[in-house]
C-alpha cells in the first residue's frame, strides 16, 4: 500500500510520447492511477501498463489514447479505512478493477466513484 503522495498520477493531458513511456517502464509498476488534471488528485481510472505493450507512440493524450481504445483503463476501487478484509476481497475477486483507494468517508468515498463513473462515461468507456 502507499500513500498519495508517494504514487505517480497521470493526468489526461499529458502525452504518450517516447519520454513519457521511458518513465513509466522505470517506475516500474503494472498500474497507474489517472487524474482529470495536473493540479488535483481526483483519480477516475488506473492505466493498465501491460495494455502498453506493443503500443505505437502516436504522441496522443493519454485521454485521446483512452478515447481511441489505445490503452487499457479501469475505474479503481473506493473503500474507507474501516472496511471489512473480506469486503475489499470480495470486491476485487468480482474482478471489475485492478487498483483499490481508501478513501476519508463513505461520503467520500460515494463521490469519488461518481465523478470516476463520470469521467469515463463521458469518455465513452464502461
Amino acid at each position: 500500500m502507499s500513500t498519495i503522495v508517494n504514487v505517480v498520477i497521470l493526468h489526461m493531458d499529458m502525452v504518450l510520447d517516447d519520454e513519457t513511456l521511458e518513465k513509466l517502464k522505470e517506475i516500474g509498476f503494472s498500474r497507474i492511477p489517472i487524474s482529470y488534471s495536473k493540479n488535483e488528485k481526483s483519480i477516475f481510472g488506473v492505466l493498465l501498463m501491460k495494455s502498453l505493450v506493443g503500443y505505437t507512440v502516436r504522441n496522443e493524450t493519454i485521454k485521446e489514447a483512452i478515447m481511441n481504445n489505445h490503452v487499457n483503463v479501469r475505474v479503481p476501487l473506493f473503500f474507507t479505512s474501516d472496511t471489512n478484509m473480506s469486503e475489499v476481497c470480495r470486491e476485487f475477486k468480482e474482478g471489475n478493477s485492478h487498483m483499490g483507494l481508501i478513501c476519508e468517508s463513505v461520503d467520500a468515498a460515494r463521490k469519488n466513484r461518481d465523478f470516476a463513473d463520470h469521467v469515463m462515461s463521458s469518455l465513452k468507456i464502461g
